[in-house]
């Protein structure tokens, strides 16, 4: 089944439904994990019992809900919110009541939020968790006008209407990572920590374009056209960004398959005021590779 699958639900069918060891409706239950299988004894297809079953299902389901907010624990929203004339599209899953800070997640160049998922789940069980979807990204808007300042911007003026006088911590990978240190240098008052994800402290390098892939993608090309040579341009400011980072921030590196040669990381580190690298032996998808070590790796700086 699709990510989807985690999703709670109810699988409501008569005896002779179900009966046999390989039916439909066993076969469905067993690739849904968040199914519950509800049997009625006296039905074939239809009949009795079904108001019944549906009242206790949700009875069950209720048991799950975050307190105050009717939202399922774990279980992932999307919302549109309208930011200086564009829109974001976010994925939010609900943390219980404490105060731990939210947490913000910023993803890749042609990742959409939910990228995040395999890892903002179990996040979520500590604290209230969003997936921002950059500009030019899944359910953003795609307005043809793209650069590294401009998705900051555009996720700073979110994190002000959103959170107005509170803090957040802040995750970005890859892209993610230097929208995430922009906007630490432009709202030191309200990211209380910054992890990095595979970030490099950038430096000249000759343009190497990657071809467009086939089929219909998740986000808008032009990202890359217009984004891609800004990175290759963009060292000598660059590390004055890295040094204007006043929060502690931790940088976790996916080691030596990943494309981010080593040394810049190391380097990026160098220029924090407060930093400190983590290697994962993951390449540079280190939270989809190994989600279970970047959860803890996180969740402990964090704490």
């Amino acid at each position: 089944m699709s990510r989807h699958a985690a999703i709670p639900g109810a699988l409501i069918h008569g005896r002779y439904d179900v009966s046999g060891p390989r039916t439909p409706a066993r076969s469905l239950h067993e690739a849904w994990p968040g199914s519950t299988l509800t049997l009625l004894d006296d039905a074939g297809h239809g009949g009795t019992g079904f108001t019944e079953a549906v009242i206790a299902t949700l009875d069950g389901l209720a048991d799950n809900l975050t307190p105050g907010r009717g939202i399922l624990a774990g279980v992932p929203t999307d919302q549109i919110f309208d930011v200086g004339g564009l829109t974001l599209g976010v994925r939010g899953w609900a943390g219980p009541e404490s105060a731990q800070p939210p947490l913000v997640l910023l993803p890749a160049t042609g990742e959409t939020a939910e990228d995040w998922d395999v890892v903002a789940a179990p996040m979520s069980a500590t604290r209230t968790v969003f997936a921002v979807n950059l500009r030019g990204h899944g359910a953003s808007t795609w307005p043809g006008t793209y650069s590294i300042q401009l998705m900051a911007d555009d996720v700073a003026a979110w994190l002000c209407a959103h959170f107005p006088g509170g803090v957040v911590d802040l995750v970005g990978h890859s892209l993610g990572g230097l929208v995430a240190c922009l906007i630490a240098t432009r709202c030191p008052d309200q990211v209380r920590r910054l992890v990095l994800e595979d970030v490099g402290l950038l430096k000249p390098r000759p343009p190497d374009p990657p071809a467009k892939p086939e089929g219909v993608l998740a986000f808008d090309w032009q990202v890359v056209e217009q984004v891609r040579p800004e990175i290759d341009n963009f060292a000598p400011a660059w590390a004055d960004v890295v040094a204007a980072i006043e929060v502690p921030t931790l940088v976790i590196t996916g080691g030596a398959t990943s494309p981010v040669p080593q040394e810049q990381i190391a380097d990026l580190v160098h220029h924090l005021p407060d930093g400190q690298m983590v290697t994962i032996e993951a390449g540079h998808l280190v939270h989809a590779s190994r989600p279970s070590e970047f959860t803890s790796r996180v969740l402990s700086f964090l704490s």
